[in-house]
């Protein structure tokens, strides 16, 4: 077990390095007076103007991989923790979830006008603008999402978030009446943050007790973010999505890492696979079984001799096996994994040309749903596992309209 009373330093370079010789100028002495240790997480390194090409799920499988094997011993036993990241915003809030939530956590931020991570006194510097929580007047319940959007650096406007969440049972703004990306120069402005944004959980929590999802929206700095994950207690609020922001995309905001996934984190292949249970019976986990029930149920996308190319959710399929396997090894993994012919398939293509006639040659051989359930067994596409549910509730068939060849 680590030495209790050691500074762990946890620094998180995706984007760019983070020196030593930054953090132990950033740290004060009394919090370095009984040693520190030094732990650097870097599941991937990333360009911050290319983050719309990040492969999320692979970077989430590393990042946890990291945790599993380096960080998570260390932690065990240690009363504090610092943290320093240049990292996108939802790999900032997945390590922060991952923290335990007995440990003392403190983040430092890069200044971008000092080039320093040194706190700001509160003496010193300017009383942050001020801050504002928007909750709904009323609860319900109605069954369905709900959006929170924390905005400090930069407002987000409803309506980019209501591009990827069209319909929610309530909306919640967490955010500055002025945001900047050097609004928040002290510990206690951010600290408010994280007080309010944990407020807006408990009150959605318990406005909304059929709360099935909360899409998380934020324009915040690293630590922040990091700050915002290790408020998200698994045990007590559903599935967490978040979102990664590019300006020139159509939507501005991509889903990216889900966090208190329920039944996702313990799949494996034989759990949607009801002839691989001992004796063939129900599946003990009610949210499990209806995934089961959900990729077995009769299907326009799943049960067509032919892809209907036509059709809105076959694009989208289409799509989102672009985004999750983005590379003709990948692709060609996954394909023959589902018995699929892969010599069918022409891989020195780009990857939509790939999936397109992938695609093509599943449906002509009856394997789009073995394919799809492979894709939702898949851990390492974790990220992308809601909206493959989505596509597929879309594509169910009613008796009236059962698919025919």
């Amino acid at each position: 077990m680590s030495d209790p009373n050691r500074l762990l330093v946890v620094s998180h370079p995706v984007l760019a390095s983070i020196g030593r010789d930054q953090i132990e100028h950033a740290i004060p002495a009394s919090a370095r007076a009984g040693g520190w240790d030094h732990m650097e997480i870097s599941p991937v390194r990333a360009e911050l103007g290319r983050l719309h090409e990040l492969d999320w799920a692979a970077a989430l499988a590393e990042q946890e991989r990291l945790f599993a094997e380096q960080l998570r011993g260390e932690i065990a036993g240690r009363q504090r923790l610092a943290y320093f990241g240049f990292a996108p915003i939802p790999l900032a809030i997945h390590l922060g979830y991952r923290m335990t939530r007995s440990i003392n956590v403190d983040v430092y931020q890069h200044n971008r006008f000092r080039f320093d991570w040194v706190w700001s006194s509160d003496d010193s510097a300017p009383a942050a603008p001020p801050l504002k929580l928007h909750l709904p007047e009323h609860g319900s319940r109605d069954e369905g999402p709900v959006v929170i959007r924390v905005s400090t650096s930069h407002r987000i406007p409803p309506a980019e978030t209501a591009e990827v969440v069209a319909s929610s049972v309530a909306e919640v703004d967490v955010m500055l009446a002025v945001p900047g990306e050097e609004a928040l120069r002290t510990r206690s402005a951010l600290t408010e943050v994280v007080a309010a944004f944990n407020e807006a959980l408990s009150r959605v929590k318990s406005m909304f007790p059929r709360l099935t999802a909360i899409h998380l929206f934020a324009a915040v700095p690293v630590g922040l973010a990091f700050r915002l994950g290790a408020q998200i207690n698994p045990t007590i609020y559903p599935e967490v999505i978040t979102y990664q922001y590019w300006r020139k995309g159509t939507p501005r905001y991509r889903q990216a890492i889900v966090l208190a996934e329920r039944c996702r984190a313990a799949l494996s292949e034989p759990c949607l696979d009801p002839a691989a249970s001992p004796g063939n019976d129900v599946v003990a986990d009610a949210a499990l079984e209806a995934v089961v029930k959900l990729y077995d149920a009769p299907s326009r996308l799943l049960d067509a001799a032919s892809c209907r190319w036509e059709e809105e959710e076959t694009s989208w399929f289409c799509a989102v096996l672009v985004r999750a396997y983005n590379s003709p090894s990948r692709a060609r993994e996954i394909l023959a994994r589902s018995g699929i012919p892969i010599d069918s398939v022409y891989f020195e293509q780009p990857a939509w040309d790939i999936w397109k006639q992938a695609l093509d040659v599943a449906a002509r051989a009856g394997l789009t749903r073995q394919l799809a359930r492979r894709a939702r067994m898949d851990k390492l596409i974790a990220a992308y596992h809601l909206e493959l549910d989505r596509i597929i509730e879309a594509t169910h068939a009613t008796e009236e309209s059962t698919c025919q060849p």
